[in-house]
């Protein structure tokens, strides 16, 4: 096979100019190259059948080339051939061989009867198929046989070849005008366009047996390639490489149809068709992108829009497949799609878990509630007490807790506290010690100036500091730990992370617009790069970054051989792409890893995913919101004498009603250590907010207030609320919480 390659390579069969004028010059080429696919397509499909991933019984043989490999293979043969193997095939993802093997999906352009029935999706509407094309001549049908023959072998270069894979993937992706004209012409296929023809049942069924599935499959290969580079300003409002309208928003739709579909026709025990998580990265890159800054109204993407209710005809067909053949399918077929997931229906628990958007916010919500409960281990007469410090409550906590494993961390935990003098405190038995220790413990390890976490420089959002290297790993798996039991206990967290690291939590994708807040400079560097219209050679870059380390500047390689690679015009887009996924991934990775394999081994990663970055820290720290009063004093618990129309009682809660936004979150740290309520009001605060009634002697500033109003003025109570809530440091003055033993 390589011998071939390098034989086409450097024949004049298929390298004739691009810009080859002969009509009949130009359909002899494109005869040649053809067959000439046909033929290594036909070759690679062999290799395929011996070829794996992973290794196995079968699968047993190391091949320099295929990795594990169950055909014949002689060991013999010195590994210098294969890397002449590679060398001769590398000729089929370069620039030239690329164009021409694309020339007509590059040069293809809709009629303009055609153009003039594209579809135009409104962001007010949600139905896909509004208007239709209809393209059947024979130019498209040709054309399709081509791109599928074209694409399929793209699809099987790069499951074949793992280690060129990002090369292949790349000068693809950032051929111009490529994967914008791909998607153009998928559009145009089949009777009515519009991608119905992979919405039909028997594809979806089976899209393995759609001869142009392999088109949609390298478009979501490179799509979702370039979409990470791809800043806001080229998508919003210079509308390249794709128009908002006429390309985002029904690329939008249809894949999370698409997805949809092929979620709810696999098989319930098995996994999704190969095609779903190439097609569901794509989806979940745009709604990423729908989340940051919004191209379309939150309907485009909610499919189950109330779960608590039967499922709509539209939607029932899809589940049908989940469904046992017994006599109860009737009952299930009525069943909302909320019951279904309690009732452990395995489609819908793979919906939830992949395509979570399709289902509202709340929904998740409650069910994650009900994971958390049911997820907490019941452990009979079996807790652990802890003595820790006031002024070294990280160090303790660390030095007693590190090191247990995830079932003990999610086991009861008690807390002693030992004062500065060496005394123990007494607690009141409600739990409120634990809830002191995990809140100060977060404070401390999060506060910028402890080194384990840096700030983004506009906006304080937090993410690990890769600069930290005197710090032991496992403390970062710890502290990951340590925000998955505050979240189990309904303990709303002040702790604001940088949007690319909750990505990373949420098992998400970053782009390039995540430097934004955390490297502005390097942005506007990488943006300057990306539209510069003169030689970038001449602006003597490589493929290598240069950071300091322990006083030290080290050159470290973006690419193999990247500091003698110079970054030309060509090559730019790669660049941005290394150096981007260099900061957001690789800077901190070893910090990253190990916070979220921590915080994962508590809350399992199909949990996370039910989110989207911006919702998980409303879960980590409530809503931002003016909240309610009377909700708080709903769910209000007194003690000791006290009950809701006593006369302190009814001065305390005029106090608060009075109180401004600003004054109401002051209150609201300075009584749970969070200035937010939590996620569907106080229903949901851990533990429950109590006012105790206590003798004058022993009385805090907070029951001072309490007992009567007249001795303090408004002014002085708010001032009170604020002062103490915006304190920075817990050790400055400790806040008077309840108990939650």
């Amino acid at each position: 096979m390589g011998n071939i390659v390098e034989l086409v390579s450097k024949s004049d069969l298929i390298a004739l100019s691009i810009s080859e004028t002969s009509s009949k010059v130009k359909q002899v080429s494109s005869i040649q190259i053809h067959d000439f696919i046909e033929i290594i397509t036909s070759l690679l499909q062999h290799c395929h059948k011996f070829v794996s991933s992973i290794k196995s019984n079968t699968h047993y043989q190391y091949h320099p080339i295929f990795k594990w490999y169950s055909g014949k293979h002689d060991s013999n043969i010195p590994n210098s051939h294969f890397n002449l193997v590679i060398t001769q095939l590398e000729y089929l993802w370069q620039r030239l061989f690329i164009l021409k093997a694309f020339d007509h999906v590059l040069n293809f352009k809709p009629t303009v009867k055609d153009q003039s029935n594209l579809l135009k999706l409104s962001p007010r509407k949600n139905s896909f198929s509004d208007k239709k094309i209809s393209l059947t001549s024979g130019k498209v049908t040709i054309y399709a046989i081509e791109t599928q023959a074209v694409c399929r072998l793209y699809v099987l270069l790069l499951k074949l070849l793992t280690d060129q894979k990002h090369d292949i993937i790349m000068n693809l992706t950032y051929i111009p005008s490529l994967v914008p004209n791909l998607w153009k012409f998928l559009m145009c296929l089949g009777p009515k366009g519009n991608m119905e023809i992979f919405l039909n049942g028997s594809v979806v069924k089976a899209p393995e047996k759609e001869p142009l599935i392999s088109i949609l499959e390298l478009f979501c290969e490179c799509c979702s390639i370039l979409l990470l580079t791809t800043d806001d300003d080229e998508l919003y409002d210079m509308q390249n490489p794709f128009s908002i309208e006429t390309d985002v928003i029904p690329m939008a739709v249809f894949f999370n149809r698409f997805c949809f579909a092929l979620l709810s026709h696999s098989s319930p025990e098995g996994y999704p068709p190969t095609i779903f998580e190439s097609a569901r990265r794509v989806l979940l890159q745009l709604h990423s992108r729908d989340t940051r800054r919004s191209f379309s109204e939150e309907s485009i993407w909610l499919l189950i829009k109330d779960p608590k209710k039967s499922l709509p005809k539209s939607l029932k067909d899809l589940f049908k497949k989940s469904l046992s053949s017994n006599n109860n399918d009737k009952e299930l077929m009525g069943m909302s799609f909320l019951d279904r997931i309690r009732d452990n229906d395995p489609i819908s628990i793979k919906i939830l878990n992949l395509l979570p958007h399709t289902i509202p916010f709340e929904t998740r919500l409650e069910i994650f509630r009900d994971y958390l409960k049911n997820g907490v281990p019941i452990i009979l007469n079996s807790e652990i007490m802890i003595r820790v410090r006031r002024d070294h409550v990280l160090d303790d906590g660390y030095k007693h807790l590190g090191g247990l494993n995830p079932v003990k961390t999610k086991g009861r935990i008690r807390v002693k506290f030992v004062n500065e003098t060496g005394a123990e405190e007494d607690g009141v038995d409600q739990g409120g010690p634990f809830k002191e220790f995990i809140t100060q413990l977060i404070a401390e390890a999060f506060d910028p100036s402890c080194g384990l976490f840096a700030v983004t420089p506009n906006s304080s959002m937090l993410y690990p500091n890769h600069q930290n290297t005197s710090t032991k790993i496992t403390l970062y798996s710890f502290l990951g730990k340590m925000i998955a039991r505050a979240i189990q206990e309904g303990i709303l967290v002040d702790v604001q992370f940088a949007g690319f690291f909750l990505s990373k939590m949420a098992g998400r994708a970053v782009f390039l617009e995540d430097l934004i807040g955390l490297d502005d400079d390097l942005l506007k560097n990488l943006l300057f790069l990306k539209r510069y219209d003169g030689n970038v050679e001449d602006l003597g870059l490589y493929f290598a970054v240069d950071e300091e380390s322990n006083g030290k500047v080290v050159s470290k390689d973006l690419r193999i051989g990247g500091s003698h690679l110079s970054v030309t015009n060509d090559n730019r887009i790669q660049y941005i792409y290394l150096m981007a996924d260099y900061k957001l991934n690789k800077q901190a990775k070893e910090q990253t890893r190990a916070f979220i394999n921590g915080f994962q081994s508590m809350i399992p990663e199909n949990w996370l995913r039910m989110f989207s970055p911006p919702e998980l820290q409303r879960v980590l720290s409530g809503e931002d919101v003016n909240w309610d009063v009377s909700d708080l004093r709903k769910y209000t618990l007194y003690q000791n004498g006290y009950f809701d129309q006593h006369r302190s009682i009814r001065h305390f809660w005029s106090i608060l009603e009075e109180m401004n936004s600003n004054d109401k979150s002051a209150f609201l740290k300075f009584v749970t250590s969070c200035s937010k309520p939590p996620l569907g009001g106080f229903k949901y605060l851990q533990p429950q907010f109590t006012i105790r009634m206590i003798s004058s002697d022993h009385a805090s500033p907070v029951e001072n207030v309490n007992s009567s109003r007249s001795r303090l003025s408004m002014g002085q109570v708010k001032s009170l609320f604020s002062s103490l809530g915006n304190l920075k440091s817990a050790s400055k003055e400790r806040l008077p919480m309840s108990s939650t033993w």
